[in-house]
């Protein structure tokens, strides 16, 4: 874990195996103008962000 300015941060990722093509990716995470209940309730959980890719195997 780095140390930024005294705080700790953590880095959400996927390290996907070099033999699988990556055709998309990106990061889940409520917009606050969509729907501010599930943007409200995301931002309280956690503050990790569900990371995903899609891969063609």
């Amino acid at each position: 874990m780095a140390n930024v300015s005294g705080r700790q941060v953590r880095v959400d990722y996927v390290l996907p195996s070099v033999d699988l093509k990556i055709v998309g990716g990106g990061v889940f995470w409520p917009f606050e103008d969509d729907d501010p209940q599930s943007y409200k309730l995301a931002e309280k959980a956690s503050d990790h962000r569900l990371v995903w890719i899609d891969v063609k195997m």
